[in-house]
C-alpha cells in the first residue's frame, strides 16, 4: 500500500529534519534552524498532518532565540490546536489506512501538559514577565 510508504516517508522526513534543527541550534544557527523548521511545517502540512504538527517544529527555534512575541505566538497555536495532532487519519492521502482511534481525553491531558512546561520549564524563563503569556498559562 503506497499510503503507508508516504505516512513513512513523512515520519523519516520530520526526524531528519528535527535532527537537522538540533544540530543548527547546537551551533547557534538561529537562521538555519529558522529556515528548516519552516520547511518542516511545509512538509506537516504537505502530509496533512494537521495544524499542531504544522507549528509545533517553530517552538525549538523560537525558544533558543528567546524571542518572546514569537514563542507566545507558537505556543498559543499548539495550545489552540492540539485537537488537530491526529488530523492525519481523516485524510484523504491516507484514506486507505486504518490508524488507532485516540479519544478526547488523551488531547486533554496534552495540552496540561503542555501548560505545565510552559509554566515550570527552564527554558521558558525568560517569558515569565511578559503578560500575554501569564494571561495564556492561566487560561483566560
Amino acid at each position: 500500500m503506497l499510503e503507508k510508504a508516504v505516512f513513512s516517508e513523512y515520519t523519516t522526513l520530520n526526524l531528519a529534519f528535527g535532527i537537522m534543527i538540533t544540530k543548527a541550534l547546537e551551533e547557534k544557527d538561529h537562521g538555519y534552524a529558522r529556515f528548516l523548521a519552516e520547511k518542516m511545517c511545509t512538509l506537516a502540512s504537505g502530509f496533512d498532518m494537521g495544524k499542531y504538527n504544522e507549528c509545533a517544529a517553530m517552538l525549538n527555534v523560537v525558544t533558543a532565540e528567546n524571542n518572546v512575541e514569537g514563542t507566545f505566538q507558537v505556543a498559543k497555536q499548539l495550545l489552540n490546536n492540539v485537537d488537530t495532532i491526529c488530523d492525519f487519519q481523516e485524510s484523504q492521502l491516507y484514506k486507505h489506512m486504518k490508524f488507532q482511534e485516540v479519544e478526547n481525553p488523551y488531547t486533554e491531558e496534552m495540552k496540561k501538559e503542555l501548560l505545565e512546561g510552559f509554566r515550570n520549564a527552564e527554558e521558558f524563563a525568560y517569558m515569565k514577565e511578559y503578560e500575554p503569556w501569564k494571561k495564556l498559562l492561566s487560561g483566560n
